[in-house]
């Protein structure tokens, strides 16, 4: 029987047609770990240098009443839309057309409307208005359409009904957007040909956060009680336990094992499982960091240079590409989060 490597529970065998190995989290004690094939038998193993999760946060701390209600606001959190799924998976298939991916989106009347915005935003904008689906996904091109819907359905996350929650909320979701963004300029620097699966991974790296604070806006007393009027504290639980809720969203979506990946290792990327993983989890980490420094995060920005950060140097980049970069993501952003956010 396979079984989780920390508390003995049965898990899941990963189907046999996949070989790769792939991240996983204990749906009884939340700790991750890796699954692989050893032949004709799927095997469990520790990731290195972890330790069990329920030491570091015990019953009664504030992590343990973290860990207690993760996986059921893992649960509540909506699901991704049906429409962003399809419209992946047709931009995938190489026999697709841009009159099959103008069909499906006029079936959602919002995300239509927004296509047609970003089609006819400063940025895309040709020398005539587009008015028909059409046009303007043949004018953004299939992986920009899909950038879209993708980005309006993660927005549908960042809805919350906690007045004290909004305004970190807009502020994660735009980081976001950023972070994605800039993932997407990324790839194509480096010449990876899925920046549409990077500009995704930039979308949800950080949902662990939006779980987290749907916990904490619900903690009205006990032990999360004590987070209400502590805002460092509250950012230090947010930056401690986001990867591992991030992990469990992911998890419970059914998500590819690279999002896994990015999501719960984009803090660290040198703590990636799968060397295949890398690359996305470095660009990740490194958008996530030119996004905050471009004014697209919490506080105030006081951090090293992004010469020096590691995966600067990991994925080729130098200070002028970078510079180009955080130029072309400011161009980028001011259309989109603008569209974005009308309406």
């Amino acid at each position: 029987m396979n079984v989780c490597p920390f508390c003995g529970a049965e898990v899941a065998a990963p189907t046999r047609s996949t070989t790769e190995p792939q991240l996983r989290v204990c749906k009884d004690c939340l700790n991750p770990f890796t699954v692989h094939w050893e032949g004709a038998t799927p095997k469990c193993a520790v990731l290195p240098g972890s330790v069990d999760i329920r030491a570091v946060a015990p019953a009664g701390s504030i992590g343990g009443e973290i860990l207690a209600q993760l996986r059921k606001a893992a649960d509540n959190l909506p699901v991704l839309p049906e429409m962003a799924q399809r419209v992946m998976e047709l931009v995938k298939r190489p026999d697709s057309s841009m009159r099959e991916l103008a069909a499906l989106i006029g079936e959602d009347a919002v995300m239509a409307l927004k296509v047609l915005k970003v089609a006819n935003s400063a940025l895309y904008g040709g020398l005539s208005e587009i008015k028909d689906l059409n046009s303007a996904c043949s004018r953004l091109g299939a992986k920009t359409v899909a950038s879209v819907v993708q980005a309006v359905a993660n927005g549908n996350l960042y809805i919350t009904g906690h007045k004290k929650s909004r305004e970190m909320m807009q502020t994660l979701w735009r980081h976001s957007v950023a972070t994605a963004c800039c993932a997407d300029e990324i790839a194509k620097a480096i010449a990876e040909p899925r920046s549409d699966e990077y500009f995704f991974a930039g979308l949800i790296h950080d949902v662990g956060k939006v779980c987290l604070l749907d916990i904490l806006s619900d903690a009205y007393s006990g032990v999360l009680g004590k987070l209400r009027d502590a805002p460092e504290l509250l950012n230090e639980v947010l930056e401690n336990y986001h990867t591992l809720a991030g992990l469990v969203v992911v998890s419970q979506w059914g998500l590819a094992n690279e999002f896994a990946v990015t999501t719960y290792c984009h803090t660290d990327p040198s703590t990636a499982p799968f060397e295949d993983c890398s690359s996305m989890t470095h660009a990740i980490a490194l958008a996530s960091r030119i996004a905050h420094i471009s004014g697209f995060g919490f506080g105030e920005d006081s951090g090293s240079s992004l010469v020096s950060h590691p995966s600067t140097a990991f994925l080729g980049l130098n200070d002028v590409r970078l510079a180009t970069l955080r130029v072309d993501l400011m161009e980028r952003l001011d259309n989109v989060l603008g569209v974005l956010e009308s309406a």
